[in-house]
């Protein structure tokens, strides 16, 4: 038996977004003949407390979906290196994808394999010992110590989600990818095509957490492709329905504006939808142009009324300092929310999270700023808000106004932030 533990941290605030070991491990217990035994770690102490001592692992898996959790997954790699100097040592996940022959090249004295893209197939074929050479998608260093990158699988896997969870919460996806072309400028979903579940599967893995976990109460749809196709909102309502899923049970949904309708109003009450999450991102049309967006401000507060209007929680959320804005157009962005503010109905949650534009390893900001600072191409430990600084300055005359409009941005942002209400 082949004991794997796969380690997928959660973010500062305490959370997570990422689906990745969940889908490691369903998939090698559900797909695959593989003999194993398979261990999620989300904190330093889960994966120091296991019932299993480190050395006992064969294969460590790092799910590394963001650039905040991968510093740490290094140092907790090096720690399970220490301990067993034989285990295989594995990253995956968004942010690995977009730097895997830098982590290889840079860290290979602690990382054997970066898994780029769809993980599921070959990760299980790491877990099953079959040669490097032979697994599609990894990126490792051969026997001349030449970084190898291996074609990439000609489909990506995707399924349903089938392990088992604990706790009131629990993430899931409809879709992997996005089918929005071209990306948005700051996009940095690292993925080969965009895949979809049928509505059968979509419900019968809700069924499945809801079966085997009574603490459940909140499913978090983390793709906002969800609504995007009308007819399968429709059947995947009809069917939550028909499967008598429990008043406990509720879902929050992302959404792009533009697809929130009221035709799609009676699918998601029949699905207990209590939160949509909007990215809004700007106020200022011209902003959200550029960055490859296709909702308007108009859209941000139509979708936005419209929810509210039927007793919809509400999350809208906005980034500041975009390439060359201006304090007008940031004000724009204030002005979009607090319209949005004024909805609010008293009776349910509204949240506005402002963030400041960061640049990511795969996203075409990122690309502009290699051309500047090619130095970026060569590195694998990239802070994205240290990039969108160097990214920028060269959108201001000179650093003066730039370190204005970043003191513009901050009080906006927290205008904006004070702006969340939540019923007493």
């Amino acid at each position: 038996m082949t004991k794997v533990l796969i380690v997928s941290l959660m973010d500062l605030d305490g959370d997570s977004m990422a689906t990745g070991a969940e889908a490691l491990k369903s998939y090698i217990e559900n797909y695959t003949d593989i003999n194993s035994e398979i261990h999620i770690a989300r904190t330093a102490y889960e994966l120091l407390e296991l019932p299993c001592h480190l050395k006992e692992f064969d294969v460590v898996g790092f799910s590394v979906p963001y650039q905040e959790t991968y510093e740490v997954s290094l140092k907790l790699a090096q720690v399970v290196k220490k301990h067993n100097k034989s285990v295989k040592i594995v990253f995956g996940g968004n942010y690995a994808t977009n730097v895997a022959k830098n982590i290889i090249k840079n860290r290979h004295d602690i990382v054997d394999y970066v898994v780029r893209f769809a993980g599921e197939e070959p990760f299980s074929a790491i877990v099953r010992g079959d040669s490097p050479e032979t697994i599609p998608n990894l990126v490792y260093l051969d026997e001349h110590n030449n970084v190898k990158e291996n074609d990439l699988s000609q489909k990506e896997f995707f399924g349903e989600i089938l392990t088992k969870t604990s706790g009131p919460k629990v993430m899931l996806r409809s879709s992997r990818g996005c089918n929005n072309k071209p990306r948005c400028a700051f996009c940095s979903v690292a993925t080969t095509s965009y895949n979809r579940l049928t509505p059968e599967q979509f419900i019968h893995q809700i069924k499945f957490h809801v079966e085997n976990n009574s603490d459940l109460g909140e499913m978090v749809i983390v793709d906002d492709n969800f609504i995007t196709d009308r007819s399968y909102l429709d059947k995947c309502a009809e069917l939550f329905v028909k499967e008598n899923i429990p008043e406990r049970v509720f879902l929050n949904i992302y959404a792009i504006p533009n697809d929130f309708t009221s035709e799609i109003i009676p699918a998601l009450k029949a699905l207990q939808v209590e939160r949509v999450i909007f990215g809004c991102d700007s106020g200022n049309e011209d902003i959200l142009r550029s960055a490859g967006k296709k909702n308007t401000p108009k859209e941000n507060i139509r979708a936005a009324k419209l929810a509210c209007e039927n007793d919809f929680s509400i999350m809208c959320s906005y980034i500041i300092l975009w390439p060359g804005e201006t304090l007008e157009q940031m004000l724009e962005t204030l002005n979009n929310a607090t319209i949005i503010r004024s909805f609010c109905n008293k009776k349910n949650i509204m949240l506005f999270p402002v963030f400041p534009l960061e640049v990511l390893p795969g996203s075409k900001y990122f690309e502009m700023l290699c051309e500047r600072h090619p130095e970026y191409r060569e590195m694998d430990n990239i802070n994205p808000c240290s990039a969108a600084n160097h990214f920028l300055r060269y959108y201001y005359e000179n650093d003066k106004q730039y370190f204005e409009m970043q003191k513009h941005a901050v009080k906006i942002m927290k205008k904006i932030d004070k702006m969340t209400y939540r019923p007493k």
